[in-house]
């Protein structure tokens, strides 16, 4: 079962009035820099663009950027920078669609909002940035995150190979929780804080449902610089993983491999490294996993995969 609170809000805000003279003090020049993030996970060469800006703009750093896809990708490796909020400008985006790209991308419950800063010059607009912020819903980043290390180190089976790995993660992630049935008896649509949708709820408390056994997997698949996403359909209320075995992309479903009720020890592998395919149809064992219809808040298998293939470039065939 899958849960989202999601904030997603765009606002006009009109900061700044400049005088007439502050064009005329200093002709200006735009220009444009390369900006490579720390991170290597995303490709070893992954660039971005920063923008230079008139002088009476106060942002320190304003992105170029092209796309939701591009949006999104920026804005989690800037989360893992420590950057909440930044600015990007000439970008016309689709809030829904980043929002749904980052989702597959972030470990942690986030809310999400853009807007727009604006600078005129009497009844003018002459200058408008748009703004990009995540919010945590908690502070359990750093508990979290512990708790990953403590189940890589405690739990994960040392192997070279990564299907091998990833097959005792999936296990190990099974043999350490129960699916939290209560979320049966609660109101999807009010509910706050509920720890099972999250890694949180997995790590600290045992007690999962599909978002937070699909966020716990990404978040120790990733450690081990293996690609990873998170899938999520409205349509099926549900949420799993998709994952690059080294020659192509693979589905992995860990709710399902712990099916009600719990018992100690079991562990089961139906859906475990499917093809696209398997997935979406299903088989005589496997139920079809549905997908969304592409729009401007969901995404269909097929936006899965070139998003995938652009946070990833590697896995391009």
């Amino acid at each position: 079962m899958k849960h989202k609170n999601t904030l997603l809000s765009l606002v006009l805000i009109l900061s700044l009035s400049l005088t007439g003279c502050a064009f005329l003090e200093k002709p200006f020049e735009e220009v444009i820099t390369d900006w490579s993030p720390e991170t290597t996970y995303f490709g070893d060469d992954r660039v971005f663009q920063k923008v230079s800006q008139p002088s009476y703009v106060k942002e320190d750093v304003v992105y170029q950027v092209d796309s939701d896809m591009e949006l999104a990708l920026l804005a989690k490796i800037l989360f893992d920078e420590g950057t909440m909020m930044f600015y990007v400008q000439d970008g016309e985006f689709t809030i829904g669609k980043t929002y749904a790209y980052l989702d597959a991308l972030m470990i942690h419950a986030f809310k999400f909002s853009m807007g727009t800063k604006t600078y005129s010059q009497g009844d003018s607009i002459v200058k408008s940035l748009d703004y990009v912020k995540i919010e945590l819903y908690n502070d359990t980043v750093d508990e979290v995150n512990t708790s990953i290390e403590t189940f890589i180190n405690d739990k994960v089976e040392v192997v070279s190979y990564n299907v091998t790995l990833m097959k005792s993660i999936h296990d190990e992630l099974i043999l350490s929780t129960q699916y939290d049935t209560a979320v049966l008896d609660l109101d999807l649509k009010n509910i706050v804080d509920h720890t099972p949708f999250e890694a949180y709820g997995l790590f600290i408390n045992h007690k999962a449902v599909c978002s937070g056994y699909a966020k716990a997997f990404m978040g120790v698949v990733q450690k081990y610089n293996i690609p990873v996403l998170t899938v999520s359909s409205n349509k099926m209320n549900h949420a799993w993983n998709m994952v690059y075995d080294g020659l192509e992309w693979k589905y992995v479903d860990v709710t399902f491999d712990d099916p009600v009720p719990d018992k100690a020890g079991r562990v089961v592998d139906t859906y475990f490294m499917l093809s696209l395919k398997d997935m979406t149809y299903g088989t005589a064992k496997i139920k079809a996993h549905l997908y969304d219809e592409s729009s401007e808040t969901t995404l269909d298998s097929a936006d899965y995969i070139e998003f995938a293939s652009y946070v990833f470039p590697s896995t391009k065939r």
